[in-house]
């Protein structure tokens, strides 16, 4: 929690692997539209470059554009696994960086713990994707493909493989950011979607918040 929405929506400060900062709000059902515009005024008067919401019923009256918002999936069996390589523990940071730049929902990577797990997409003698997977809890999370590679058949081969590490089923996928595209590419490997919560976000610096009209 921050300073932001003491009395509201609960809300985040970070920055992101571009190096963005953000003022990220999980926004509840009918929040007033005042009191949102109340947020993105205080984001600005802290700098921020940028809010994230998170919530059915954003005004884009405010000037929030439509992005790819957090996904649960969950597939009953695997099916088309394929075997991919573990990238080296030192690469993981830096490829995730590369990997979630410019993605809704995605904070600069921290150090990863020693036992995380990951495959990777190595391609042209270099990663070019990562994902995160969890062969305990039968859970696969985060695909990211670098900017210039992003298809919905590299984040579908990433889950390919994290499946193919998981003996057990049923699967759990958790994604933020994916485009429609992308969701329908998990889809068809087996995934159903149990869980969609849009995201917005709302670029600071091009133009003050607009007024809300009477």
């Amino acid at each position: 929690m921050s300073e932001f929405g003491n009395a509201g929506p609960e809300t985040a400060v970070f920055r992101t692997p571009d190096d963005r900062l953000v003022v990220e709000i999980k926004l509840l059902a009918g929040w007033p539209r005042d009191d949102l515009s109340q947020l993105i005024a205080e984001a600005r008067e802290a700098a921020a470059d940028v809010v994230w919401v998170q919530g059915f019923f954003v005004d884009t009256g405010l000037g929030f554009m439509r992005r790819g918002g957090y996904a649960r999936l969950e597939a009953d069996r695997a099916t088309d696994k394929v075997e991919l390589a573990r990238p080296p523990h030192s690469v993981v940071r830096t490829l995730q960086s590369a990997s979630y730049s410019g993605v809704w929902g995605h904070r600069e990577p921290a150090e990863p713990d020693q036992s995380a797990t990951f495959v990777g997409l190595h391609e042209d003698e270099r990663w070019v994707g990562i994902c995160e997977y969890d062969a305990e809890a039968r859970l696969i999370g985060s695909p990211g493909v670098i900017p210039e590679l992003r298809a919905p058949d590299r984040f579908a081969r990433l889950v390919r493989g994290a499946a193919a590490r998981i003996a057990t089923c049923p699967l759990t996928l958790e994604t933020w950011g994916d485009s429609d595209e992308v969701i329908a590419a998990y889809e068809q490997l087996g995934f159903r979607l149990v869980e969609y919560i849009p995201g917005w976000e709302l670029e600071l610096g091009a133009g003050e918040v607009p007024e809300t009209p009477f």
